[in-house]
């Protein structure tokens, strides 16, 4: 009996981990060289949310702290009618452009965000906390 109770604590623990903890992504371009890291949101005690800046032609990160922060508002929100999704569009921290939130990687991601070609490559990082 004690060996289950051990057992359903480490394994609820576990799936509490993954809940709340971050996905890594590793992006790079074989066509111009690119290459960079972002965490899909999901941190415990940070709110996080990337895309690709159109003027930085980069990915680029907002953070905000749950406990203390709101989060932040999108400079507006459009709806895709291919996705047949509303798409949020924030203002980029590093420059005066602006960036579509990621909401999912193998989907948003299909072109580089630096070359603009299609084929880039995504894999698959650490789990974050």
């Amino acid at each position: 009996m004690k060996r289950l109770f051990v057992w359903c604590v480490t394994i609820g623990l576990a799936a509490v981990t993954v809940a709340v903890a971050g996905q890594m992504w590793k992006v790079s371009c074989a066509a111009c060289g690119y290459s960079d890291s972002f965490i899909d949101s999901g941190i415990i005690v940070r709110g996080m949310i990337s895309g690709p800046c159109t003027n930085c032609r980069k990915i680029v990160t907002i953070t905000w702290d749950w406990q203390k922060e709101k989060k932040p508002e999108p400079v507006a929100t459009v709806w895709d009618a291919g996705s047949n999704r509303e798409l949020k569009i924030f203002k980029c921290p590093h420059c005066a452009g602006h960036f579509v939130q990621i909401l999912d990687v193998k989907t948003d991601l299909r072109y580089c965000p630096k070359c603009r070609k299609p084929g880039v490559r995504i894999e698959r990082g650490p789990i974050v906390d």
